[in-house]
Formats: C-alpha cells, structure tokens, sequence
C-alpha cells in the first residue's frame, strides 16, 4: 500500500509533536502539517519548525573503544543537536530548553543523596569547622559563586565557605586550561585543612588531577571529603560521592552548560538547607542578611513587618536600636527583651523559631537552661 506525502507528513507531524510535547512541555513550538517535509523553507516570523527532540540515550560514543553500553558521558555527542549549526536561532533556543531540562532532571534525580554532606557541613561548622571548595575551569567558578553570596545572605565569616580554584584568581574571570593538571597546588590547598573541615571537590568529569589531590590532602587531614560529579566515576577514599547524572552536552564536552547548571544547583541547596539547619533564617526569610543598601534595608523591614505585623515605627526603632541586625530586631519585636538580652539570646544559640514563636507565654527556657539544654 502506497501512503500519499500528505499522510506521511501528517503521521511525522503526530509523531514530533507529541515526542516535543514530553520532552519540553510548554516550549509553544508550532508545527503546522503545510511547513513538515520542507526543512529547507524559510520559518515564517514567530514560527518554529519541528526539530528532533533530544534524546539522551541517543548519542555517538567519541571514543570507539567505549562498549554501546557505557551510560552517556559529557564527552559524548547528542544526536539530537548534530544540525545545530544548521537551524535557525529560533528553532536552536526551542532545542536548547528542552536541552537544559535534563540539568533540573539530574539534580532532582540525586538530591537526597547530597543528605548526608549537608548534615556532615552542619555538624562541623557547629564544632568550628568550615567548608572549602575545590573546582576547575567552570566547576570552580560555579563554587566560587556559591562562596561569595553565603557572607552577605546570611552574615557569617567569609571563611565559613571557601572556594579554591585551580588557577588562582585569575581563573575566575579567564580561562586557564592547565591548571587542572596542577596536582601539587591542589594537595597544597587541601593540607591547609583541620579535622573539623568539609572538603567538596566539584568536577563534571569527576578526574580533575587539581580536585582530586585536593580531596586526598584533606582526608589526610581528618576532613570530610565529598565529590560531586556528572559521569558516575568511582573514586576511592572518598566519604560522599554524588553523581549529577546530566549526560552528553548539547556541544559536545562543553561542561559549562547542563553540567555546570547542576553543579550551581547542588552547591545551592547544600550552602542554602546548612544555613537553614543553623539558625540561619526564620521560616524561609533571610533575617541575618546584612542590609547593605536601600533595596536591602527596605526588604529587611518588610520581612519584620511581615513575621511580626508590628507598625513601621516600632520596626524603626527596633532596627535602629540593633543597628540594622535583623536578627536582633526581630527579637525585641518579639519578646519583651532589651539589647543585651536579645543579643544573649541569640549568642546562646536560642533559634529566632524558638525566639518568636514562644511568645508572652514564655515556652523558651531561660538562657542558661536553653544553653545547657542543648549542650547536652
């Protein structure tokens, strides 16, 4: 039986629309029967033509010597994105959205597995340890990124995160392609590290020499070491291994896309959820951040209005009266407290939950109990 072009373009048309629609739902791709089969007409304004959808198991090993069965690697090709060089820059954001969905998709896959590093970070930065951050390339910017923002979101040292980058400085802003290879500066930062530190190595292909050394020099010392990777490798000696399973790049081997986006995720929800566990919010709100400008400040207030719902003028004075701290304003907003008792308080490790949800009942113990309390 002889189908008509007709009937082939409309089962094709069928086909691609439903296959875009599960991989990328809500991309709004148009793909009229009239414009399958004539991938060589112009797209018309506003229109899309149907392009492949990628397939992450559909991809070309760069290496013959790999077995087929070999999981895709971030080296591999996606089959998907091999005419991306003859698309329009339409048709070529349509193919890169559902693209970059895999990178949400990897993260969501291995999430809990990041659980026992947050609680390991927690644990030790209680005891006076810290976090250090080791990456290459992308994967080092990506930590460095991560490290800034912790000081001014939730006012702690900036030596309670700490980024380490092969390269130097000078690799955060140009590329210094050599300098994952440098194995000695990478065991001469991770020996700088104690006992009660944490040690997050973060490499796409999970080999990086730099990283690596770096992990191994920390163990040695007694730290927590942790790697999070994208290729599933299996490195030795190390206490939390986490794999970002995002597959090929939709330019081969280019790290800074899917896998680099997982990477600023996990990094984001381990620094985010180990603030949380230590008294570093109250709810979801950042009351610790440091109000450094008149966006900030403005945010701060409003985050006191809300938790307390106390008139703008005693949120004034309070915030006048704790010179900006959030934190210590929100405790006199909310206990019949001076200064120095909010800021004991707080000192003694009180948690803001506990702080402002005992309300006038008094269901806190008093400081000293509070802190024996929790020593033991």
């Amino acid at each position: 039986m002889t189908m008509s072009f007709r009937d082939a373009a409309l089962l094709v048309f069928m086909y691609v629309r439903s296959a875009i629609g599960a991989h990328a739902p809500g991309l709004g791709v148009s793909c009229p029967v009239a414009d399958v089969g004539r991938a060589s007409a112009p797209t018309p304004a506003g229109r899309l033509r149907c392009i492949p959808p990628p397939n992450p198991q559909a991809v070309t090993p760069l290496s013959k010597q790999e077995p087929a069965t070999i999981p895709p690697r971030t080296e591999d090709r996606v089959e998907a994105t091999r005419d991306i060089d003859r698309i329009s820059v339409e048709e070529g954001l349509a193919l890169l959205a559902a693209e970059f969905r895999r990178a949400f998709d990897a993260f969501e896959t291995s999430a809990v597995k990041l659980a026992p590093l947050v609680e390991a970070v927690v644990s030790r930065t209680r005891r006076g340890g810290s976090v250090h951050l080791f990456g290459a390339g992308t994967s080092g910017r990506m930590a460095a990124l991560d490290a800034a923002e912790i000081p001014p979101t939730f006012d702690v040292s900036p030596t309670l995160f700490q980024a380490h980058i092969a390269g130097g400085e000078a690799a955060l802003t140009s590329a210094v392609e050599d300098a994952e290879d440098d194995t000695h500066a990478g065991a001469e930062a991770g020996s700088q590290l104690q006992s009660n530190d944490v040690a997050i190595g973060v490499s796409a292909s999970g080999r990086t020499p730099y990283v690596l050394a770096a992990l191994a020099a920390a163990r040695t010392e007694g730290a927590f070491t942790a790697l999070i990777d994208c290729n599933g490798t299996n490195p030795t000696e190390i206490d939390c291994h986490v794999t970002l399973p995002t597959g090929p790049e939709a330019i081969a081997g280019s790290t800074r896309l899917n896998a680099a986006t997982a990477q600023k995720l996990a990094l984001n929800a381990i620094s985010t959820l180990a603030m949380v566990h230590l008294g570093r919010t109250y709810s979801n709100l950042m009351v610790y951040m440091q109000p450094n400008n008149a966006k900030l400040r403005k945010r701060l207030a409003q985050m006191l209005r809300d938790i307390t719902g106390a008139p703008d003028a005693d949120i004034a004075a309070a915030l006048a009266t704790a010179d900006n701290e959030g934190s210590v304003a929100l405790a006199l907003l909310a206990r019949e407290w001076d200064l120095e008792q909010a800021r004991t308080a707080l000192d003694e490790g009180i948690p803001l939950r506990a702080i402002v949800d005992g309300g006038a009942a008094g269901r806190i113990p008093p400081i000293d109990g509070f802190a024996a309390q929790s020593a033991d």
